[in-house]
């Protein structure tokens, strides 16, 4: 049996593209082969409502923030110590989060039950690791110790923890999921004189240079999806430019949906669930040529951009100035290159570790 340990988070709970629907989906579709269990938010292990309490209890060195999410994760490693075989598999999907301490997990699993396998992947763009984490390289280290394959979702994560040279460690490249199920384009979309481009998501994304894009791209409508991100108040000037803050996912999907570009100006990329997403929804794709971007797109569906105005402004207009069947051909390649990431392809991913 395969024990998937999944983090939920309170801004995805529910989300078609998130770690936990992916866990939903193999259980459903492999019931003999997968069990899951989901750990909550850490935001619900909390000692008292009351915030001026915990904060008391803090600062006189009696609770930290974090020390009942520990707790829980360190029971949960008690308990399927209890009911493991060396046959099983354990896989913990959110590991190398600092705050998060799938670690405790390992570590009382390998020494409890030493032989049975233990997979991790890691989700965090290198750098991440490099801007946010202090010591990463000693956390790294340790914190791999007590696994047997760490599984990354682009070739840039995976040359970076090899660039490690730790002998025990084995590292295998797969690729994010796409649930075309739910994300996948129907014969409503929207018909416009003018290409709409949407621009989502929050990590690694480089918001600095998107302004003085949008000043030089008229003949354009766009969508900017900043979820909580604080926006440049410049962007209501423009005419082009619909601001979204943060919205339910069927509402982010009706917004890809009246879209024809998916931009992505990124400093850092691995597996990005907007880039599987866009695809599957049968978006032409302009983005950053970062980290594991070329993992995922091809020439065929993608202008690759360096991360200045010129060249996502040229980027823009080359696409705005195709003709129909030109773009559309772009999006066809976006929806084939998606239909590669189903939650078979993730189940093939997860059966075949066993070779390493």
């Amino acid at each position: 049996m395969k024990y998937l340990i999944v983090q939920e988070w309170e801004n995805t709970e529910g989300n078609h593209a998130g770690m936990k629907h992916m866990c939903d989906m193999l259980v459903s579709a492999y019931a003999d082969q997968y069990k899951m269990i989901a750990i909550p938010p850490p935001s619900q292990f909390k000692i008292s409502n009351n915030a001026k309490i915990c904060k008391l209890l803090e600062k006189i060195h009696i609770f930290k923030p974090n020390v009942l999410f520990k707790r829980h994760y360190y029971h949960i490693a008690k308990s399927l110590s209890k009911i493991l075989r060396q046959e099983d598999e354990i896989f913990l999907l959110e590991y190398l989060v600092p705050h998060v301490p799938q670690n405790i997990l390992a570590n009382y699993i390998r020494q409890h039950v030493p032989m049975l396998k233990i997979y991790a992947m890691a989700h965090l763009t290198p750098s991440w690791y490099k801007s946010y984490c202090d010591d990463y390289e000693n956390f790294i280290k340790n914190s791999v110790r007590d696994i047997d394959v760490l599984l990354t979702l682009g070739s840039s994560a995976s040359s970076f923890f090899s660039s490690f040279e730790i002998k025990s460690l084995k590292i295998d490249t797969g690729k994010h999921y796409v649930d075309s199920s739910y994300y996948g384009r129907t014969n409503s979309a929207h018909k416009s004189d003018k290409p709409v481009v949407i621009s989502m998501g929050n990590m690694q994304r480089n918001y600095s240079i998107l302004t003085d894009i949008i000043k030089q791209c008229h003949d354009v409508d766009f969508i900017i999806c900043h979820g909580k991100r604080k926006l440049d108040p410049e962007f209501q000037k423009y005419d082009n430019v619909r601001a979204v803050g943060f919205v339910p996912e069927d509402i982010l999907r009706g917004l890809m949906q009246d879209s024809d570009i998916s931009l992505n100006i990124m400093d850092d990329t691995v597996g990005s669930n907007v880039i599987t997403t866009s695809m599957s929804m049968g978006l032409a794709i302009i983005a950053s040529d970062v980290g594991s971007i070329r993992d995922y797109c091809t020439n065929n569906n993608c202008i690759f951009c360096e991360n200045t105005v010129e060249s996502f402004v040229s980027a823009i207009h080359a696409m705005s100035k195709m003709q129909g069947t030109v773009l559309d051909k772009m999006k066809e390649s976006s929806i084939e290159i998606s239909r590669q990431l189903s939650i078979e392809y993730v189940h093939s991913w997860f059966s075949g570790l066993d070779r390493l």
